[in-house]
C-alpha cells in the first residue's frame, strides 16, 4: 500500500509540473495584455477627443476673451458677435488646449500678418481638465467666398480644414451675468481672509481648503515681497489660471519674470496681456524695461 501511496503523489507531482510552464504563459500574457492596455488607452483617447471635438465645431461659441468663474475660462472682450441661424464656412488653422494658451496667441499673430482674420473659439472640457481652443479663421457665407482664404493658406503651406461656422451679424455689446449673492459672499470673504493672514503658511492651508483668486494672490505677493521671486511666479501662475482677466496676476507674473533674469519673456507675457486689455500698469512696465 505504501508503495501505491507512493505511487500516487509522484504522479500528482509529475502533472503538477507539467502545468507549471502554461500557468507561467497565461500570467504572461495577462500581464501583456493589461500593459498593452495601459499603454493603448490614453492615445485612443486622445485620438476620440480630438474627433469628436471637430463634429462640435460647427456648433461651439465663439470664444470672448474675459474670463468667467471657472480655472479653465479664457479672457473675453467686450463686444461679442450675435449670430444668425444660417451656416456659413470657415477655415480652422490651429487645435490646441488651453494650457497652450501662448501657442494659440502667437500663431493667430503670425497668420493675421498674412492676411487672416482670426478669433480664437473654446471647444468643450475635456474629463482630462483640459479645454479645447481652436483658431478659427475669415468666415464667409458659401464655400465659394472661402476660396481666396483657402488659396492663401495654400499659397503659405498652412495646414487647414474647412468647417462649418455660424454666421457673424451685428455687432452688438453683452451685458456681463451677475454673480449669485452666494458666489459674491464666498469671494468678499476670501479677501477678508487674505487680507487679515499675512502667515504664507497659515494662508496655504487655507487655500488647501478652499482655492481662490483671493487667497493665491495673496501669496504671491507676500513671496514677491521678501524676494522669494520663484515662489511668487508659481502663485501668480496658480492666480492666473484661476481667474484668467485679473490684471494684478498678469503683472505680478511678469515682475517675477523679470527679477528672475527672464526679462524678455516678461516682456512678452505683458504684451500678450494688451492683446486683451487695456492695462497703464503693463504699458508703465514695457517703457521702463525697453
Amino acid at each position: 500500500m505504501s508503495s501505491f501511496e507512493e505511487l500516487k503523489r509522484r504522479c500528482r507531482r509529475y502533472r503538477l509540473k507539467r502545468k507549471i510552464p502554461w500557468l507561467i504563459a497565461i500570467v504572461a500574457m495577462g500581464m501583456g495584455g493589461w500593459y498593452a492596455y495601459e499603454w493603448i488607452m490614453p492615445t485612443s483617447a486622445i485620438s476620440s477627443a480630438h474627433s469628436s471635438s471637430i463634429k462640435s465645431a460647427s456648433s461651439s461659441r465663439h470664444v470672448s476673451i474675459q474670463s468667467s468663474s471657472s480655472s479653465s475660462s479664457l479672457p473675453k472682450r467686450k463686444k461679442v458677435a450675435k449670430r444668425s441661424q444660417k451656416g456659413c464656412y470657415a477655415l480652422r488653422l490651429l487645435y490646441v488646449y488651453d494650457k497652450f494658451w501662448d501657442k494659440i496667441i502667437a500663431y493667430r499673430q503670425k497668420v493675421q500678418k498674412l492676411g487672416f482674420e482670426c478669433s480664437i473659439e473654446r471647444g468643450r472640457l475635456l474629463s482630462s481638465g483640459d479645454r479645447q481652443l481652436f483658431l478659427v479663421c475669415d468666415p464667409r457665407s458659401s464655400k465659394k467666398a472661402l476660396a481666396p482664404s483657402i488659396a492663401l493658406a495654400k499659397r503659405h503651406g498652412l495646414d487647414f480644414e474647412v468647417i462649418r461656422h455660424p454666421c457673424v451679424a451685428k455687432k452688438k455689446s453683452v451685458a456681463r451675468p451677475k454673480a449669485s449673492t452666494k458666489a459674491k459672499k464666498q469671494v468678499k470673504k476670501d479677501i477678508i481672509q487674505a487680507q487679515s493672514v499675512t502667515d504664507v503658511k497659515r494662508l496655504q492651508e487655507l487655500f488647501a481648503k478652499r482655492k481662490s483668486y483671493p487667497l493665491a494672490i495673496r501669496i504671491a505677493k507676500i513671496y514677491y515681497q521678501k524676494g522669494v521671486y520663484d515662489k511668487a511666479l508659481e502663485w501668480a501662475k496658480i492666480a492666473n489660471k484661476l481667474q484668467r482677466d485679473k490684471e494684478e496676476a498678469w503683472i505680478l507674473y511678469a515682475q517675477s519674470l523679470y527679477k528672475l533674469g527672464k526679462k524678455e519673456k516678461a516682456k512678452k507675457i505683458l504684451r500678450i496681456f494688451l492683446e486683451f486689455r487695456d492695462s497703464v500698469q503693463a504699458k508703465r512696465l514695457l517703457q521702463e524695461w525697453s
